[in-house]
């Protein structure tokens, strides 16, 4: 398997951020963010084998806004399945399940925002600049919480059987050593 795209959700009130992550190359491919209403014209073009998208968790208190994104979410999810997709091919993440999956550490009473940004800094790569862009370059304010829930979603969800994937084409073509494993 060369390729494998995670299209990845960081859903809004009225814009989301949309980030496609190649996470067998551990890339970018694209990213933007745009209008929910255009961000739904535009899945059936994101050329991306799996979605995962950012969920919240219930809470007391839960804000009209905060139910505007869960509607939305909603909204993306299922415009993916009108798209004949199999309902394995998403995911929900919430942003608990983010921070544990790349090992942030959450400070009581203060946003993650900047940790997960640097644990994505990380796994993926440096921005870079103009004239020498990183894997990363480009990414700005809520593209770095949605490539955060692609590379959760991949740690959770993905690697290992992506890893026994390509583990069982190397066994296939695997000779074991005699002195290893004697028949």
């Amino acid at each position: 398997m060369d390729s494998f795209v995670i299209a990845c959700f960081d859903p809004g009130t009225d814009e989301s951020a949309v980030v496609l992550y190649d996470c067998i190359k551990n890339k970018v491919v694209d990213h933007f963010m745009l209008e929910n209403y255009f961000i739904l014209d535009k899945i059936p073009y994101l050329n991306a084998d799996r979605l995962a998208c950012e969920m919240f968790a219930p809470y007391l208190g839960l804000g009209q806004e905060t139910l505007d994104a869960c509607l939305w979410a909603g909204r993306f999810i299922q415009r993916w399945l009108d798209l004949g997709k199999d309902k394995q091919s998403y995911s929900t993440i919430f942003r608990r399940e983010v921070t544990k999956a790349l090992e942030v550490k959450p400070t009581k009473g203060k946003s993650t925002d900047g940790l997960v940004r640097k644990a994505v800094i990380s796994i993926v790569g440096e921005p870079g600049t103009k004239a020498k862009p990183g894997p990363t370059y480009g990414l700005v304010e809520d593209e770095w919480q949605a490539l955060a829930v692609g590379i959760a979603d991949y740690r959770m969800n993905l690697e290992p059987s992506l890893y026994m994937q390509n583990l069982k084409g190397k066994l296939d073509t695997y000779e074991a050593d005699p002195l290893m494993f004697p028949a």
